[in-house]
């Protein structure tokens, strides 16, 4: 009884309480479908490139579809982004480009190899390992070189950011200044 009257006092303060009740109920939560959606164009984009690249992997993509739509949702965002990301840096960084290209290539051949691996008897089977062991090394190699180009980019973005803090430094009182006239309603003409 002491609980309810308590949750029930609770409640009633945060319906009185004018902030609460200015703001309204909170909106409903979009959910995780939000982040993944995509226009049918979009879809048969990704669709395409892992129907190309591996049509095993599409079989089970079409069964994801069924059975998990958000793990398929999620699926096709990604394959979509990272082909997105690959056409802006074509123009932007086309070395980094090259070296994603040549990831993605690998990582495909992967998939494929792990795939006739299943198909083929015992035999043949320890060369194919040895194969994607071999292939599972240059990715590797490759990623590390992303991550030296992503270290590359990071430190440019701070240096740029201790420039801009020091040249704000510099002129603190002028900037708090036109603040203070922004918010007094005191902006001069300016040139």
């Amino acid at each position: 009884m002491f609980r309810l009257l308590i949750l029930g006092g609770i409640t009633l303060s945060l319906l009185c309480n004018p902030v609460v009740a200015e703001r309204g109920p909170k909106p409903p939560h979009k959910g995780i479908e939000q982040d993944f959606k995509m226009s049918p164009e979009e879809e048969r984009e990704a669709i395409d490139f892992i129907k190309e690249t591996t049509p095993r992997r599409f079989e089970r993509l079409e069964k994801m579809k069924l059975l998990a739509p958000m793990k398929y949702k999620r699926t096709l965002h990604r394959v979509l982004m990272r082909q997105r990301k690959l056409e802006h840096l074509k123009e932007v960084d086309p070395e980094r480009c090259k070296l994603l290209k040549a990831q993605q290539e690998l990582e495909v051949r992967s998939w494929k190899l792990a795939e006739k691996y299943k198909e083929v008897d015992k035999n043949k089977q320890r060369g194919i390992k040895t194969e994607l062991r071999n292939l599972l090394s240059e990715l590797f190699t490759l990623r590390e070189e992303e991550k030296k180009f992503e270290i590359k980019r990071l430190e440019k973005e701070l240096q740029k950011l201790r420039e801009i803090t020091e040249q704000r430094k510099k002129h603190k009182d002028a900037i708090i200044s036109r603040h203070i006239d922004e918010l007094l309603g005191e902006e001069h003409l300016r040139w």
